[in-house]
Protein backbone atom coordinates (compact mmCIF):
# COMPACT_ATOMS: atom_id res chain seq x y z
CA UNK A 1 0.00 0.00 0.00
CA UNK A 2 1.34 3.46 -0.91
CA UNK A 3 2.00 5.60 2.16
CA UNK A 4 1.68 9.37 2.66
CA UNK A 5 2.83 11.54 5.58
CA UNK A 6 1.39 14.99 6.27
CA UNK A 7 4.12 17.14 7.88
CA UNK A 8 2.56 19.84 10.06
CA UNK A 9 4.29 22.31 12.41
CA UNK A 10 2.05 23.70 15.15
CA UNK A 11 2.16 26.71 17.43
CA UNK A 12 -0.70 28.11 19.50
CA UNK A 13 -4.02 28.75 17.64
CA UNK A 14 -5.27 25.76 19.62
CA UNK A 15 -8.92 25.89 18.57
CA UNK A 16 -8.17 26.27 14.86
CA UNK A 17 -5.47 23.60 15.05
CA UNK A 18 -7.90 21.18 16.69
CA UNK A 19 -10.49 21.80 13.95
CA UNK A 20 -7.88 21.25 11.25
CA UNK A 21 -6.27 18.16 12.80
CA UNK A 22 -9.63 16.50 13.46
CA UNK A 23 -10.46 17.00 9.82
CA UNK A 24 -6.99 15.77 8.83
CA UNK A 25 -7.78 12.53 10.65
CA UNK A 26 -10.94 12.17 8.54
CA UNK A 27 -8.86 12.69 5.40
CA UNK A 28 -6.35 10.05 6.54
CA UNK A 29 -9.20 7.60 7.18
CA UNK A 30 -10.72 8.33 3.76
CA UNK A 31 -7.37 7.82 2.05
CA UNK A 32 -6.95 4.53 3.92
CA UNK A 33 -10.24 3.34 2.41
CA UNK A 34 -8.89 4.31 -1.02
CA UNK A 35 -5.70 2.28 -0.62
CA UNK A 36 -3.31 5.00 0.65
CA UNK A 37 -1.83 4.57 4.14
CA UNK A 38 -1.88 8.19 5.35
CA UNK A 39 -0.91 9.73 8.68
CA UNK A 40 0.53 12.94 10.11
CA UNK A 41 3.63 13.96 12.00
CA UNK A 42 2.98 17.02 14.18
CA UNK A 43 5.95 19.17 15.24
CA UNK A 44 5.86 21.67 18.11
CA UNK A 45 6.32 22.16 21.83
CA UNK A 46 2.94 23.23 23.21
CA UNK A 47 -0.49 21.77 24.03
CA UNK A 48 -1.18 21.13 20.35
CA UNK A 49 0.89 17.97 20.73
CA UNK A 50 -1.72 16.61 23.14
CA UNK A 51 -4.41 17.25 20.52
CA UNK A 52 -2.33 15.38 17.95
CA UNK A 53 -1.66 12.41 20.23
CA UNK A 54 -5.36 12.01 21.05
CA UNK A 55 -6.01 11.73 17.32
CA UNK A 56 -3.36 9.01 16.97
CA UNK A 57 -0.76 11.14 15.19
CA UNK A 58 2.97 10.93 15.87
CA UNK A 59 4.67 14.01 17.33
CA UNK A 60 8.15 15.53 17.44
CA UNK A 61 9.08 18.15 20.02
CA UNK A 62 10.77 21.26 18.59
CA UNK A 63 10.72 24.87 19.80
CA UNK A 64 9.14 27.57 17.64
CA UNK A 65 12.20 29.75 17.00
CA UNK A 66 12.70 28.57 13.40
CA UNK A 67 9.79 27.21 11.39
CA UNK A 68 12.26 25.69 8.93
CA UNK A 69 13.65 23.34 11.57
CA UNK A 70 10.16 22.03 12.28
CA UNK A 71 9.61 21.20 8.63
CA UNK A 72 13.05 19.62 8.37
CA UNK A 73 12.26 17.45 11.41
CA UNK A 74 9.16 16.31 9.56
CA UNK A 75 11.09 15.46 6.40
CA UNK A 76 13.56 13.41 8.41
CA UNK A 77 10.73 11.61 10.19
CA UNK A 78 9.04 10.75 6.86
CA UNK A 79 12.32 9.37 5.55
CA UNK A 80 13.21 7.34 8.64
CA UNK A 81 9.67 5.95 8.95
CA UNK A 82 9.75 4.73 5.35
CA UNK A 83 6.89 6.75 3.89
CA UNK A 84 6.56 6.84 0.09
CA UNK A 85 5.35 10.46 -0.08
CA UNK A 86 5.13 13.47 2.19
CA UNK A 87 3.11 16.66 2.09
CA UNK A 88 4.34 19.59 4.25
CA UNK A 89 1.33 21.71 5.20
CA UNK A 90 0.34 24.14 7.95
CA UNK A 91 -2.01 23.66 10.87
CA UNK A 92 -4.42 26.16 9.32
CA UNK A 93 -5.30 24.26 6.13
CA UNK A 94 -8.18 21.98 5.21
CA UNK A 95 -7.49 19.44 2.48
CA UNK A 96 -9.48 16.91 0.47
CA UNK A 97 -8.56 13.27 -0.05
CA UNK A 98 -9.24 13.47 -3.79
CA UNK A 99 -6.26 15.71 -4.52
CA UNK A 100 -3.92 12.97 -3.25
CA UNK A 101 -5.76 10.08 -4.90
CA UNK A 102 -5.18 11.70 -8.28
CA UNK A 103 -1.55 12.68 -7.67
CA UNK A 104 0.19 10.16 -5.40
CA UNK A 105 2.13 7.73 -7.57
CA UNK A 106 4.39 10.11 -9.47
CA UNK A 107 8.16 9.82 -9.32
CA UNK A 108 8.50 13.62 -9.28
CA UNK A 109 7.08 16.23 -6.87
CA UNK A 110 3.58 17.48 -7.69
CA UNK A 111 2.40 21.06 -7.08
CA UNK A 112 -0.83 22.99 -7.28
CA UNK A 113 -1.38 26.41 -8.82
CA UNK A 114 -4.46 27.15 -6.70
CA UNK A 115 -5.57 27.69 -3.16
CA UNK A 116 -8.10 29.67 -1.17
CA UNK A 117 -7.54 31.75 1.98
CA UNK A 118 -10.06 32.98 4.54
CA UNK A 119 -9.54 36.38 6.20
CA UNK A 120 -9.28 36.49 10.01
CA UNK A 121 -12.67 38.22 10.16
CA UNK A 122 -14.26 35.22 8.49
CA UNK A 123 -16.18 37.56 6.23
CA UNK A 124 -14.11 37.46 3.07
CA UNK A 125 -11.87 35.12 1.10
CA UNK A 126 -9.33 35.32 -1.69
CA UNK A 127 -8.84 32.73 -4.42
CA UNK A 128 -5.22 32.57 -5.54
CA UNK A 129 -3.94 31.25 -8.86
CA UNK A 130 -0.23 31.42 -9.69
CA UNK A 131 0.96 29.88 -12.94
CA UNK A 132 4.70 29.80 -12.21
CA UNK A 133 7.25 26.93 -12.33
CA UNK A 134 6.90 24.82 -9.23
CA UNK A 135 3.40 26.01 -8.39
CA UNK A 136 2.30 27.48 -5.07
CA UNK A 137 2.08 26.22 -1.50
CA UNK A 138 2.85 22.64 -0.41
CA UNK A 139 4.24 19.92 -2.67
CA UNK A 140 3.50 16.20 -2.79
CA UNK A 141 7.10 15.00 -2.48
CA UNK A 142 8.39 11.46 -3.16
CA UNK A 143 10.26 10.67 0.06
CA UNK A 144 13.13 8.73 -1.60
CA UNK A 145 14.02 11.98 -3.35
CA UNK A 146 14.84 13.49 0.06
CA UNK A 147 18.08 11.51 0.11
CA UNK A 148 19.44 14.16 -2.26
CA UNK A 149 18.80 16.91 0.28
CA UNK A 150 17.80 15.51 3.71
CA UNK A 151 17.38 19.06 5.02
CA UNK A 152 15.75 20.89 2.10
CA UNK A 153 15.17 24.17 3.97
CA UNK A 154 17.77 26.54 5.39
CA UNK A 155 17.89 26.12 9.16
CA UNK A 156 17.34 29.76 10.10
CA UNK A 157 14.11 30.55 8.23
CA UNK A 158 11.04 31.79 10.08
CA UNK A 159 8.73 32.04 7.06
CA UNK A 160 8.67 31.26 3.34
CA UNK A 161 9.45 27.59 3.94
CA UNK A 162 7.17 26.32 1.16
CA UNK A 163 9.05 28.38 -1.39
CA UNK A 164 12.45 27.52 0.11
CA UNK A 165 11.81 23.78 -0.26
CA UNK A 166 10.53 24.35 -3.80
CA UNK A 167 13.63 26.32 -4.78
CA UNK A 168 15.91 23.64 -3.29
CA UNK A 169 14.18 21.01 -5.41
CA UNK A 170 14.21 23.11 -8.59
CA UNK A 171 17.86 24.09 -8.05
CA UNK A 172 18.76 20.40 -7.96
CA UNK A 173 17.36 20.10 -11.48
CA UNK A 174 14.26 18.18 -10.39
CA UNK A 175 11.09 18.91 -12.34
CA UNK A 176 7.93 19.75 -10.38
CA UNK A 177 4.71 18.55 -11.99
CA UNK A 178 1.33 20.26 -11.91
CA UNK A 179 -1.52 18.42 -10.27
CA UNK A 180 -3.56 16.28 -12.68
CA UNK A 181 -6.88 17.20 -11.10
CA UNK A 182 -7.54 20.44 -9.30
CA UNK A 183 -10.48 22.06 -7.56
CA UNK A 184 -10.05 25.59 -6.29
CA UNK A 185 -11.16 24.70 -2.76
CA UNK A 186 -9.29 21.44 -2.20
CA UNK A 187 -6.83 23.47 -0.10
CA UNK A 188 -8.37 26.17 2.11
CA UNK A 189 -6.20 28.14 4.55
CA UNK A 190 -7.81 29.87 7.54
CA UNK A 191 -6.15 33.03 8.82
CA UNK A 192 -6.00 33.90 12.51
CA UNK A 193 -5.70 37.43 13.78
CA UNK A 194 -2.36 37.31 15.63
CA UNK A 195 -0.32 34.10 15.24
CA UNK A 196 -0.32 34.09 11.44
CA UNK A 197 2.72 33.85 9.17
CA UNK A 198 1.04 34.23 5.79
CA UNK A 199 0.19 37.86 4.95
CA UNK A 200 -3.36 37.83 3.58
CA UNK A 201 -3.28 41.42 2.32
CA UNK A 202 0.10 41.02 0.67
CA UNK A 203 -1.01 37.89 -1.17
CA UNK A 204 -4.21 39.61 -2.30
CA UNK A 205 -2.29 42.64 -3.59
CA UNK A 206 0.77 40.98 -5.14
CA UNK A 207 -1.11 38.22 -6.92
CA UNK A 208 -4.19 40.29 -7.76
CA UNK A 209 -6.30 37.63 -6.09
CA UNK A 210 -10.05 37.61 -6.53
CA UNK A 211 -11.83 38.64 -3.32
CA UNK A 212 -15.32 37.51 -2.26
CA UNK A 213 -17.65 38.12 0.67
CA UNK A 214 -18.42 34.99 2.73
CA UNK A 215 -20.36 34.02 5.85
CA UNK A 216 -18.29 33.35 9.00
CA UNK A 217 -15.48 31.38 7.42
CA UNK A 218 -17.55 29.26 5.04
CA UNK A 219 -19.23 29.50 1.64
CA UNK A 220 -21.23 27.06 -0.52
CA UNK A 221 -18.27 25.51 -2.34
CA UNK A 222 -16.51 24.33 0.83
CA UNK A 223 -19.78 23.33 2.47
CA UNK A 224 -20.13 20.87 -0.42
CA UNK A 225 -16.57 19.56 -0.03
CA UNK A 226 -16.08 19.24 3.73
CA UNK A 227 -17.97 17.41 6.47
CA UNK A 228 -20.74 19.14 8.42
CA UNK A 229 -18.91 18.89 11.76
CA UNK A 230 -15.91 20.81 10.40
CA UNK A 231 -18.14 23.43 8.78
CA UNK A 232 -20.10 23.96 12.02
CA UNK A 233 -16.88 24.29 14.04
CA UNK A 234 -15.49 26.88 11.61
CA UNK A 235 -18.68 28.95 11.69
CA UNK A 236 -18.59 29.01 15.48
CA UNK A 237 -14.88 29.89 15.51
CA UNK A 238 -15.29 32.92 13.26
CA UNK A 239 -18.75 34.02 14.46
CA UNK A 240 -17.45 34.23 18.03
CA UNK A 241 -14.57 36.53 17.08
CA UNK A 242 -12.05 34.12 18.59
CA UNK A 243 -10.17 33.87 15.29
CA UNK A 244 -9.22 37.55 15.47
CA UNK A 245 -7.74 37.06 18.94
CA UNK A 246 -5.88 33.78 18.31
Amino acid sequence: MTSLCFITPVWQRYELTEIVLKHRKLVCDELQSMGIDASSIIIGDDDNLDIALKLGFEVVERDNEFLSRKFNDGYEYAFSAGFDYCYPVGSDSLLTADQFMHNVGEELPVASHYYCMIHSSGMERIDVEIAVPGGIGPLIIPVPMLTKFPRPIQEDMRRGCDNAARQTILSAGVQILTRKADAQWEHVAFQSGVTQITDYERIRRVYNAEQYDIDYGVFPEIEALYDSGTITALKDYYRSGRASDA
